[in-house]
């Protein structure tokens, strides 16, 4: 028995049985007069593939098995979690990094701790300070953890040295722009913008087109196991569907940004643009009463300001917000600032350390025996994407973001039942997302925990685009103020009781 039903083994296959008796067969997939019986996901929902290859939450495992703990309060602490095992067989190599960079290092060559015992290392063992503090920058102590050359773990510590940004360096704005319709274009010296209805439609730096189709609001993504990844299978109660029938009935695919005022202001530095109005679903009855802003300087940087607030019954949860822009197929080659290497959500980072790392749109994406939502990477301070010819785009977080770049459309994903049927599109797809909900363990579990759910809320999200960057570039760009904010989710999302979740849910308070 689970969740007030019966799942039993009849001669015709297994099937779920509610209270009145009526029986529900789990198939595999709509095969007509050939009924196919098997365990659909839930024969696919462990740590590997049917082909044995380890899914990312595998290396999550890992990390959470892994013998020793790391914790930083002022001093570096390590607790060697072997019952029986002294840790001397355990040596360590430490990195200080400013943001990417390693400027100091060192090893340990054997870290001799009892089982269950904490030992504590002072600056004058592991040198955890930096020299000087770079304006804008993060710090972090990265400690890899060896069994002779095997590496049990990768422990990454963020360390509290910080200045504030200094304000990103600006010319006289000498621009021109014309406004006819719902279209504004706007010229400088080297690049172009488009605006159509208050979506970025185009931009051409040096003549390299770069964006040609429009930038779109997105509220969704392809379900997970945890989200109801079942719930296309008809013949299911409606309650066994979870969150995808949810987000279905609130038609959250079809969220769009409706402009009731625009405001153009040309300043010192920037050509600056307002919209305000309301984002929608096709249904009208709930959304986001909106604003979003962008500056466009002379150089071509092209910062966005997003901000909502919401109204109507909104769905309990969200499954993201952000943007999409589709970019041309040739632009494969991606370079980001953030968490990797493998994918990572807000509830899944033990194995996915902040770096730098390139990959290839076709390598970014894990593809799961049932297609679902994939390749997202947090705490991202930049992302570009580029061709052969190092042409391309540079997004810059103000602070953070979340992105995935996927060679396949959401809609194609969504309704994916097999791997193969994931087709290769003619464009690519580059996701910025100020938030994305956590995966949770519910293929047959809870739910994301609250710090990690994404309910609706009033919320400011903020980023910058521009031609691309090199790696260098583009990190002094993300050690800048940009002049527009990113509000942490910490700050203005916070819960005390389930009263307080309700309220939130239904937009009765921010």
């Amino acid at each position: 028995a689970c969740g007030g039903f019966v799942w039993e083994f009849k001669s015709h296959g297994f099937c779920v049985v509610d209270g009145s008796g009526k029986e529900y067969p789990l198939y595999g997939g709509d095969f007509g007069d050939e009924e196919t019986y098997n365990w659909y996901n839930f024969c696919l929902d462990g740590f590997l593939t049917s082909d044995g290859t380890p899914k990312p939450t595998w290396y999550d495992l890992g990390e959470v098995l892994a013998p020793i703990r790391a914790q930083f309060d002022g001093e570096l602490k390590l607790t060697n979690t072997n019952d029986f095992r002294n840790a001397d067989y355990i040596s360590m190599i430490w990195e200080l990094r400013e943001d990417y960079i390693a400027i100091k290092s060192g090893k340990i060559d054997a870290l001799s701790i009892e089982p269950h015992q904490t030992i504590v290392f002072g600056n004058s063992q592991i040198d955890f300070i930096p020299d000087s503090i770079v304006s804008g920058a993060s710090y972090y102590l990265d400690l890899s953890f060896f069994d002779g050359d095997r590496m049990l773990s990768h422990k990454q510590l963020n360390l509290p040295y910080h200045y504030e940004k200094n304000t990103v360096e600006t010319k006289k704005f000498k621009g021109s722009f014309t406004c006819e319709n719902n279209s504004i274009k706007v010229e400088t010296d080297n690049c172009s913008v488009v605006i159509e209805n208050a979506m970025l439609t185009g931009y051409i730096v040096n003549d390299y087109e770069i964006i040609s189709k429009p930038m779109r609001l997105n509220f969704y993504r392809a379900a997970t196991d945890n989200d109801g990844i079942m719930a296309d299978f008809k013949w299911f109660p409606k309650w066994f569907f979870r969150r995808k029938s949810e987000w279905a009935e609130a038609f959250l695919k079809t969220m769009k940004f409706w402009v009731s005022n625009t405001t153009i202001k040309k300043e010192s530095d920037a050509l600056h643009l307002t919209f305000d109005g309301k984002i929608l679903p096709n249904t009208g009855w709930m959304g986001y009463n909106a604003t979003i802003e962008y500056r466009i300087l002379s150089s071509g940087l092209v910062t966005v300001q997003i901000v909502g607030k919401p109204f109507g019954k909104m769905t309990y949860v969200l499954p993201r917000i952000g943007v999409i822009f589709e970019l041309a197929d040739n632009l494969k080659n991606v370079e980001w600032y953030g968490r990797g290497e493998m994918q990572n959500y807000c509830d899944s980072l033990s194995a996915a350390p902040i770096g730098i790392y390139n990959s290839d749109v076709k390598k970014l994406n894990f593809m799961f025996d049932v297609p679902q939502e994939t390749g997202n990477h947090e705490n991202t301070k930049f992302v570009s994407v580029s061709d052969s010819a190092e042409k391309g785009i540079t997004v810059v977080g103000c602070d953070e973001f979340s992105f995935s770049y996927h060679d396949f459309s959401l809609d194609n994903l969504d309704d994916a039942h097999h791997k193969n049927e994931v087709i290769r599109s003619d464009e690519n797809y580059l996701y910025i997302d100020y938030k994305v909900r956590g995966l949770g363990s519910r293929s047959c579990g809870p739910e994301p925990e609250e710090e990690f759910e994404l309910r609706p809320h009033s919320f400011k999200f903020g980023f910058a685009l521009c031609s691309l960057q090199n790696k260098n570039d583009a990190l002094n760009l993300a050690r800048c103020d940009l002049g527009v904010k990113t509000e942490k989710l910490s700050e203005i999302y916070k819960f005390e009781n389930i009263n307080r979740i309700e309220q939130v849910a239904n937009c009765t308070e921010d």
